[in-house]
């Protein structure tokens, strides 16, 4: 889902859309990872501050013990956008941020990206692993 930064009705209000994503998602991500999207783009002198929300239920394959299991996702980020690398690294100190080319971002393949460094490698507990992998490791 393409964004336009100058344009999107989510400059005057949050903006609520449903994404499913199947590509580019870790192989630890089971396909498809449907999710519930809240932003809102808030213009600023020369760039633009993009507050995302992102939640749902996905499923995992634990790192650990290669079993599946549920988790709530949710993780709120706040970018900068710009238009140039030079803008970006000034922002750098407050703010995370990327270059949009022609005032255009990519919700798609933000939210897949975020989850491919905000998801869980491993169940929280590792008393909730399948501990039948236990007899492989020597201790």
């Amino acid at each position: 889902m393409l964004i336009n930064l100058k344009t999107s009705p989510a400059r005057t209000k949050t903006e609520h859309v449903s994404l499913t994503l199947t590509e580019r998602l870790p192989s630890r991500i089971a396909a498809p990872a449907i999710l519930d999207c809240s932003f809102s783009i808030e213009p600023r002198d020369r760039y633009y501050l993009f507050t995302l929300e992102v939640k749902g239920e996905i499923c995992l394959t634990c790192q650990r013990c290669m079993q599946e299991f549920n988790e709530f996702y949710l993780n709120k980020t706040i970018l900068a956008i710009s238009n140039s690398d030079e803008q970006g690294e000034k922002l750098m100190e407050s703010y995370e941020f990327i270059v949009a080319t022609n005032n255009q971002i990519d919700l798609d393949e933000l939210v897949t990206d975020e989850l491919i460094l905000y998801t869980p490698e491993f169940h929280a507990d590792i008393n909730d692993c399948d501990h039948e992998i236990d007899q492989f490791f020597s201790i």
